[in-house]
């Protein structure tokens, strides 16, 4: 008696962790909840197609509907796996991917997408800290500020012993110490960063 192996090779990169987080974050409910389900609609829902879509963009760094399809064929099985969908490759046509961004585009349905997720992504204290420690720095090097978009962020400086054409980032770290101190790991408050003049 002889039993026949199959395996099962799947690509995934980094995509089994993006949709984790987006699980931890609801994302296919808020989807849903915002996006409704037509009666006649089969397969997944609008939330979990979005969400697997997400997935795949910010894996192949593509945002073309094109090989989204061929993408959740060769890897079925990890999707299904994480997701507890069965995953059906028509979910996943131009057609199918065009509707959702037609939904998707309206103003108040991404408002209220974007507020829901928000509440549950950020987080407001109020605090009463006994000391705040304010680190700034600079950051230089071989940047390209001329690029577009990065010109607010990266400005000329002149220090010392470089080249005055180096180009600069400031950037400053606000940790805020509850007990009397900062702790530097667990305590930090926020980040900002600006042009190096």
């Amino acid at each position: 008696m002889t039993t026949e192996l199959t395996i099962t090779t799947e690509r995934i990169d980094d995509f089994p962790l993006l949709l984790a987080v987006m699980l931890h974050l609801g994302l296919p409910d808020i989807f849903d909840h915002h996006l409704g389900r037509h009666g006649l609609h089969q397969g997944l829902s609008w939330g979990w197609i979005a969400t697997i879509w997400l997935a795949h963009i910010l894996t192949e760094s593509n945002h073309r509907k094109q090989p989204v399809q061929a993408w959740v064929r060769q890897a079925k099985e990890t999707i299904e796996k994480i997701t507890g969908q069965h995953v059906r490759e028509l979910d996943f046509t131009d057609d199918r991917l065009t509707l959702l961004l037609r939904r998707l585009s309206k103003p108040g349905t991404w408002h209220a997408i974007e507020k829901e997720l928000g509440q549950s992504i950020i987080r407001v204290y109020e605090l009463k800290p006994k000391q705040v420690r304010l680190d700034p720095t600079t950051v230089s090097g071989y940047h390209d500020g001329g690029a577009q978009g990065v010109k607010d962020a990266i400005s000329l400086v002149v220090s010392q012993g470089k080249s005055p054409t180096w180009e600069a980032i400031r950037t400053i770290l606000i940790e805020v110490g509850l007990q009397g101190t900062v702790d530097y790991a667990e305590d930090i408050l926020a980040h900002a960063q600006q042009g190096g003049n």
